[in-house]
């Protein structure tokens, strides 16, 4: 769960024109003791990561999170990317959906950073403010059928490293989101992600998509997706 990315992450991110926002959004917290990253203190090569992770979709689509009212994240690790979403200033309901163990250690890195939110691993009707921690599909399933359409899908090398089966189910749970960012590698055991991924652009006409590698990981794709009847 740990990355401690190359120095033209890091550049990459301070050439951004809201490098001022980002700086501060990932501020590192002293929570699980993390390593400074050594080229900027103040935070640390994951946190770094995922902020360039999360700026592919801002830069290819111009969406606001501040302005999103629920997100979903399949597979969160410790919880750092729900944190820097949240430090940059989302105020929704935020779903994530991970294996028991990942979410009680989530809980407790979530509930530790001082993100102002309730925390529940329970579904919920509180939009605002609400990180919901699931790790039963039939609970997650009820929890996005509130008639509240999801803003924003995020799965950065989980969603790829399933069975293709349950990837369908989790995809049927989303079909109107609004935006994807999905991290893939190429290959992961017999599947071809490479291939899966090119063919569900192909079949879902009614998105942009951008599939690309990863510069600084080769043989890792972004795949950033956008409705098409969205504003941006």
């Amino acid at each position: 769960m740990l990355y401690e990315p190359p120095i033209e992450v890091l550049k990459f991110m301070q050439k951004l024109p809201v490098w001022s926002r980002w700086k501060e959004a990932i501020k590192e917290s002293p929570v699980g003791n993390p390593r400074p990253y050594w080229a900027f203190k103040e935070s640390s090569g994951t946190l770094i990561h995922h902020a360039y992770h999360l700026s592919q979709l801002l830069l290819k689509t111009s969406c606001s999170i501040e302005n999103m009212s629920q997100i979903l994240e399949f597979g969160a690790g410790y919880g750092s990317m729900c944190r820097l979403i949240h430090q940059l200033g989302f105020n929704g309901r935020y779903i994530i959906f991970d294996l028991p163990e990942f979410t009680a250690l989530q809980e407790y890195f979530i509930s530790s950073v001082g993100i102002p939110s309730k925390i529940t691993r329970k579904t919920t009707s509180n939009i605002e403010k609400s990180i919901v921690l699931l790790s039963d599909f039939e609970e997650l399933a009820k929890q996005l059928s509130d008639q509240m359409d999801t803003n924003f899908f995020i799965a950065t090398w989980s969603i790829s490293e399933i069975p293709i089966s349950f990837r369908k189910k989790i995809f049927d749970l989303v079909p109107n989101v609004q935006y994807y960012l999905i991290g893939y590698q190429k290959k992961f055991g017999e599947i071809s992600n490479l291939d899966y991924f090119v063919e569900l652009t192909r079949k879902r006409t009614d998105y942009f998509w951008w599939n690309y590698e990863i510069d600084h990981l080769k043989e890792n794709y972004y795949l950033v997706g956008r409705k098409k009847n969205d504003p941006d």
